[in-house]
């Protein structure tokens, strides 16, 4: 009776996910800002979470269509649970969590250390990549000893100013 509505929901899912994979979080930045309603400011759920959603609600509904005996309105409810659990879940454990990390202030990465992905010279900016509570924050960089720093150096954060960090090589012994 349903199966259809399962299967697009599905279809739906992957299809974004490979076009994320593929296209960076474009798509994912553009549904955000779709979902994402007045009335809703303070719980600005994630476009995320709302795919894996759909996703979990279809794939709920094909597994008790195929594996149960319920009508089209209990597998109907069962999968909209299902889903709503999930995707909040996700939400909460993990999508707050690492909005969290992102706006981590900059003055908490002083004394991290971190690699350059794009080469420091001496008189202006690159980036480094800093490992932050299992997760990464790449960070516009300049050198505070005002020397060139190639890629895949590792570097200390020393200093903190106008938004960038300043960093110094750490010396191999």
């Amino acid at each position: 009776m349903f199966f259809g509505l399962y299967e697009g929901c599905l279809l739906f899912g992957f299809l974004f996910i490979i076009m994320v994979i593929l296209c960076g979080s474009f798509f994912d930045a553009v549904l955000e800002n779709i979902f994402t309603a007045d009335f809703l400011k303070e719980f600005t759920y994630s476009a995320t979470s709302m795919i894996i959603g759909v996703l979990t609600f279809g794939s709920a509904g094909l597994l008790l269509t195929k594996h149960t005996a319920f009508s089209g309105g209990m597998i109907i409810f069962f999968s909209a649970v299902a889903s709503l659990i999930l995707s909040v879940t996700l939400y909460f454990l993990y999508m707050k969590l690492m909005r969290k990390i992102t706006i981590l202030p900059l003055e908490e990465l002083l004394g991290r250390e971190g690699a350059v992905v794009t080469p420091i010279p001496c008189d202006g900016y690159g980036e480094v990549l800093i490992k932050i509570e299992g997760a990464t924050s790449k960070q516009i960089a300049a050198s505070r000893d005002k020397v060139d720093i190639e890629t895949d150096r590792k570097v200390v954060v020393s200093l903190v100013h106008n938004g960038a960090v300043y960093v110094s090589v750490i010396k191999n012994i």
